[in-house]
């Protein structure tokens, strides 16, 4: 082999490597920018705990048939909304300053959710625990010492691996606190609303076009529910790919060069959007 050749293939291996190296961080900040897209979201979900919590108070005052003024306590709600928001924000934000580091264009870190401070306890229909209470904790040190070091890139492999246990609680306690806790007040209501159509429809008194109106009103509020209610699976779903795609990411990040955890990325990355675009059909 010549000295000419010899020179080109000295100065092309690490172009190759950094070519290599740069492909895969393409990779981590596809799967990246879905994660924040699809958690995102959680902003068009059409109903919340608050929300339901009000909604129960109309459907009461209807049942009873009363036409007067009423106030609604949902003080737990309104708590237990703000508690989801804040683990929904605080995951998103890790997921952003994820696609900085793998390549996007530096943004100013987002830190006002994350000096929130959390204790255990219930609050209306949903519990924070030790462990869920740590986890938003470390995620929440883990970006603020991105802003008190101030040089956030070549950050990522310490900044996955340290973050990958206490996001799993936190992506996973979010999505119980959708498809579990928020889902079941969303199939109670849906329960009630048959009994409270069942007990009218046996009125012998209507006429067959109330009789028929009343089932058309059955119907489209089951409907708004179901709909609800699917958002909030596709949601999960998402939430649980998070996770997976995450925890790929962080054990094999020492292959971060190699091709099968850049295939990963992007297969992860795929599925979500895919998810994602049967949520927005809803």
């Amino acid at each position: 082999m010549g000295r000419i050749t010899k020179n080109l293939c000295y100065w092309m291996l690490p172009c190759i490597v950094m070519t290599t190296g740069c492909a895969n961080l393409r990779s981590v900040n596809a799967f990246s920018s879905e994660a924040a897209l699809g958690l995102s979201k959680y902003e068009d979900l059409s109903s919340g705990f608050t929300k339901t919590c009000e909604q129960n108070c109309i459907d009461g005052q209807i049942r009873s048939l009363k036409v007067t003024p009423f106030v609604c306590d949902c003080k737990a709600e309104v708590k237990a909304d703000s508690l989801t928001r804040l683990i929904y924000q605080t995951t998103l934000i890790y997921f952003e300053e994820l696609m900085v580091l793998s390549g996007a264009e530096l943004t100013e870190l987002r830190t006002t959710p994350l000096t929130e401070l959390l204790s255990e306890g219930s609050f209306g229909p949903v519990t924070l625990n030790r462990e869920q209470v740590r986890a938003y904790s470390q995620i929440s040190s883990t970006l603020l010492g991105l802003v008190s070091e101030g040089y956030r890139r070549g950050k990522l492999k310490s900044y996955v691996v340290r973050s990958k246990e206490p996001l799993q609680v936190l992506l996973e306690y979010l999505d119980f606190n959708l498809s579990g806790n928020l889902s079941k007040k969303l199939e109670i209501r849906k329960l009630q609303y048959m009994d409270f159509y069942f007990d009218l429809s046996r009125d012998a008194s209507l006429s067959s076009y109330e009789r028929l109106k009343l089932t058309e009103d059955y119907y489209r509020y089951v409907s708004e529910i179901e709909i609800i209610q699917r958002q909030i699976t596709v949601y999960s779903e998402a939430l649980r790919l998070l996770i997976q795609g995450h925890n790929e990411l962080a054990g094999q990040i020492d292959e971060l060069k190699g091709p099968e955890l850049r295939k990963q990325m992007f297969q992860y990355a795929a599925e979500i959007h895919t998810l994602m675009t049967g949520f927005q059909s809803l």
